[in-house]
Protein backbone atom coordinates (compact mmCIF):
# COMPACT_ATOMS: atom_id res chain seq x y z
CA UNK A 1 0.00 0.00 0.00
CA UNK A 2 2.84 2.37 0.75
CA UNK A 3 4.27 1.77 -2.71
CA UNK A 4 0.95 2.64 -4.32
CA UNK A 5 0.74 5.89 -2.37
CA UNK A 6 4.24 6.71 -3.55
CA UNK A 7 3.23 6.15 -7.17
CA UNK A 8 5.57 3.26 -7.88
CA UNK A 9 4.93 1.67 -11.33
CA UNK A 10 2.72 -1.44 -11.54
CA UNK A 11 0.39 -0.11 -8.85
CA UNK A 12 -2.88 1.75 -9.09
CA UNK A 13 -1.29 4.80 -7.45
CA UNK A 14 1.07 5.12 -10.40
CA UNK A 15 -1.83 5.19 -12.85
CA UNK A 16 -3.58 7.88 -10.80
CA UNK A 17 -0.50 10.07 -10.57
CA UNK A 18 0.21 9.54 -14.25
CA UNK A 19 -3.23 10.88 -15.21
CA UNK A 20 -2.90 13.83 -12.81
CA UNK A 21 0.51 14.74 -14.22
CA UNK A 22 -0.76 14.37 -17.80
CA UNK A 23 -3.72 16.63 -17.08
CA UNK A 24 -1.51 19.19 -15.35
CA UNK A 25 0.98 19.28 -18.20
CA UNK A 26 -1.75 19.66 -20.81
CA UNK A 27 -3.23 22.55 -18.79
CA UNK A 28 0.27 24.04 -18.24
CA UNK A 29 -0.11 24.04 -14.45
CA UNK A 30 3.60 23.79 -13.72
CA UNK A 31 3.42 24.92 -10.10
CA UNK A 32 0.94 22.15 -9.29
CA UNK A 33 3.14 19.60 -11.06
CA UNK A 34 6.16 20.64 -9.01
CA UNK A 35 4.12 20.40 -5.79
CA UNK A 36 2.93 16.90 -6.78
CA UNK A 37 6.44 15.69 -7.54
CA UNK A 38 7.96 17.17 -4.37
CA UNK A 39 5.17 15.76 -2.19
CA UNK A 40 5.60 12.33 -3.82
CA UNK A 41 9.32 12.35 -3.08
CA UNK A 42 8.66 13.35 0.53
CA UNK A 43 6.03 10.59 0.80
CA UNK A 44 8.48 7.99 -0.54
CA UNK A 45 11.10 9.15 1.95
CA UNK A 46 8.77 8.69 4.93
CA UNK A 47 7.37 5.40 3.59
CA UNK A 48 10.85 3.96 3.20
CA UNK A 49 11.77 5.10 6.71
CA UNK A 50 8.80 3.15 8.11
CA UNK A 51 9.80 0.05 6.15
CA UNK A 52 13.44 0.38 7.23
CA UNK A 53 12.48 0.62 10.91
CA UNK A 54 10.20 -2.41 10.60
CA UNK A 55 12.92 -4.53 9.03
CA UNK A 56 15.59 -3.30 11.47
CA UNK A 57 13.67 -4.44 14.57
CA UNK A 58 15.60 -7.09 16.50
CA UNK A 59 14.15 -10.57 16.62
CA UNK A 60 13.38 -12.15 19.97
CA UNK A 61 14.92 -15.53 20.62
CA UNK A 62 12.99 -18.39 22.10
CA UNK A 63 9.49 -17.22 21.28
CA UNK A 64 7.43 -16.14 18.33
CA UNK A 65 7.54 -12.34 18.10
CA UNK A 66 5.58 -12.09 14.84
CA UNK A 67 2.27 -10.33 14.64
CA UNK A 68 -0.77 -12.56 14.62
CA UNK A 69 -3.36 -11.74 12.00
CA UNK A 70 -6.82 -13.26 11.87
CA UNK A 71 -7.31 -15.38 8.77
CA UNK A 72 -10.14 -13.18 7.46
CA UNK A 73 -7.91 -10.11 7.70
CA UNK A 74 -5.20 -11.97 5.81
CA UNK A 75 -7.65 -12.91 3.06
CA UNK A 76 -8.91 -9.32 2.78
CA UNK A 77 -5.34 -8.01 2.67
CA UNK A 78 -4.41 -10.50 -0.05
CA UNK A 79 -7.49 -9.60 -2.15
CA UNK A 80 -6.84 -5.86 -1.82
CA UNK A 81 -3.16 -6.27 -2.70
CA UNK A 82 -4.10 -8.30 -5.76
CA UNK A 83 -6.68 -5.69 -6.78
CA UNK A 84 -4.12 -2.91 -6.33
CA UNK A 85 -1.62 -4.68 -8.58
CA UNK A 86 -4.28 -5.66 -11.13
CA UNK A 87 -5.48 -2.06 -11.46
CA UNK A 88 -1.87 -0.96 -11.87
CA UNK A 89 -1.21 -3.43 -14.68
CA UNK A 90 -4.63 -3.31 -16.38
CA UNK A 91 -6.45 -0.05 -15.52
CA UNK A 92 -8.73 -0.03 -18.58
CA UNK A 93 -11.98 -1.44 -17.05
CA UNK A 94 -12.41 1.24 -14.36
CA UNK A 95 -11.31 3.93 -16.80
CA UNK A 96 -13.94 2.75 -19.27
CA UNK A 97 -16.59 3.07 -16.54
CA UNK A 98 -15.37 6.57 -15.71
CA UNK A 99 -15.62 7.57 -19.37
CA UNK A 100 -19.23 6.40 -19.45
CA UNK A 101 -20.04 8.55 -16.44
CA UNK A 102 -18.25 11.64 -17.75
CA UNK A 103 -17.24 11.56 -21.44
CA UNK A 104 -13.85 13.09 -22.19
Amino acid sequence: MLLSLAGIPVTAGFIGKFYVITAGVSATRWALEIVLIVSSVIGVFYSLRIAAVLYAMPEYEGRDAGLRMPSLAGIVLAVLTGLLLWLGVYPEPPLRILRLVRPV
